[in-house]
C-alpha cells in the first residue's frame, strides 16, 4: 500500500513509511547487535544491575534521538501521536486490563522454552539483588524503551503501510517473542496496541507498562523477603480458579471499556 507524504520544500510524492515489515526485521536484529555491544563494552565489574541501567538509558537516548531524525525526514507517521491529557477512566481501564493479562497464571504458564530453562532463567533474575538500578530499569527505562520501539515506530509504521490488523498482531507477536512468557507478553502487546490504536496516547501505553513492571518488580522484592516463596505457591495451587476470574474480568472490562466513548478518539471517529 502506498501512501502520499510531504517532504520538506517538495509537493506530495508517493512513498513507504518506515519501517515496512523487512525493515522491522532489520531494525530489531540491529537493536540486538547494539545491545550486544554495549553490554560487551560497558564493564562495570560486580554491579550488573548499574551495568544494565546504562546500557537501557543509551538504548533509549538512541531511540528517542533516532525518532526525532525520522520524524523531521517525514520517514515515519507523526499524524495524531503524542503526549495526552490524562483521562482518569481511560489510566485505570488500561492499567487495570493490562494486570488481569500480565498476571494471569495460565498466559504466563505458556512459553515456547522448556519448564527446567524457564526455572532456571527466573532462579538467575531472582538470585540477583534488588536494588534502585533494577527499579529505574524495570519500572522506567524498559517501558519507555520497548512502547517507543513496539507501538510508536513498528506498529505505526506497519499500520501505514498494511492493514491495521496485521500491524497490531506482528508488532504484538515480535513483542511477545522478546519475553521469556511469549503468550502472555504477545496478549499485552495487543493491549497495548488496541489502546495506541484507539487514544494515540503513547504516555498512556508507557504508564500501563511501567505499573505492570512495577507490580514483578514488587514480586521480586516478596521473593526476597519469603525464602519459602508462599504467594508463588498459592497462586500455582489455584491456578484454574484464578485464570478463570482474571479472564472473565478482563472481558467484561474490555467490553465496557470498548463501549465508552473514552476509549475511542474522535479522531478516529472522523476517520471512519
Amino acid at each position: 500500500m502506498e501512501l502520499l507524504c510531504p517532504r520538506k520544500g517538495q509537493h506530495k510524492t508517493f512513498c513507504m513509511r518506515f519501517p515496512n515489515i523487512f525493515q522491522t526485521i532489520l531494525l530489531i536484529f540491529l537493536l540486538i547487535i547494539f545491545h550486544l555491544l554495549l553490554t560487551r563494552f560497558i564493564t562495570l565489574s560486580e554491579q550488573d544491575n548499574l551495568k544494565n541501567l546504562i546500557v537501557s538509558a543509551i538504548k533509549v537516548v538512541v531511540l528517542i534521538g533516532s525518532i526525532s531524525i525520522l520524524s523531521k525526514q517525514g520517514s515515519i507517521d507523526n499524524q495524531n501521536v503524542g503526549i495526552k491529557r490524562p483521562n482518569l477512566y481511560l489510566y485505570l481501564m488500561g492499567v487495570v486490563i493490562g494486570i488481569l493479562i500480565v498476571f494471569n497464571p495460565t498466559l504466563g504458564s505458556i512459553s515456547f522454552f522448556n519448564v527446567e530453562d524457564i526455572i532456571k532463567y527466573a532462579d538467575s533474575i531472582m538470585a540477583k539483588p534488588v536494588d534502585v538500578y533494577v527499579f529505574l530499569n524495570v519500572v522506567i527505562l524498559t517501558p519507555i524503551f520497548e512502547e517507543l520501539l513496539f507501538r510508536r515506530v513498528i506498529f505505526s509504521g506497519l499500520k501505514s503501510n498494511y492493514n491495521t490488523v496485521t500491524a497490531l498482531f506482528l508488532s504484538s507477536l515480535l513483542f511477545g517473542v522478546f519475553h521469556i512468557d511469549v503468550l502472555e507478553a504477545t496478549v499485552f502487546g495487543l493491549w497495548l496496541g488496541w489502546i495506541f490504536l484507539k487514544t494515540k496516547d503513547l504516555l498512556l501505553c508507557i504508564t500501563v507498562h511501567s505499573v505492570c513492571n512495577l507490580i514483578s518488580f514488587g514480586f521480586r522484592v516478596i521473593a526476597k523477603v519469603d525464602p519459602e516463596k508462599t504467594v508463588f505457591i498459592y497462586i500455582l495451587e489455584n491456578e484454574v480458579i484464578i485464570s478463570t476470574i482474571m479472564f472473565a474480568l478482563a472481558i467484561i472490562l474490555f467490553y465496557l471499556s470498548a463501549k465508552k466513548d473514552g476509549f475511542v478518539s474522535r479522531e478516529l471517529e472522523k476517520q471512519r
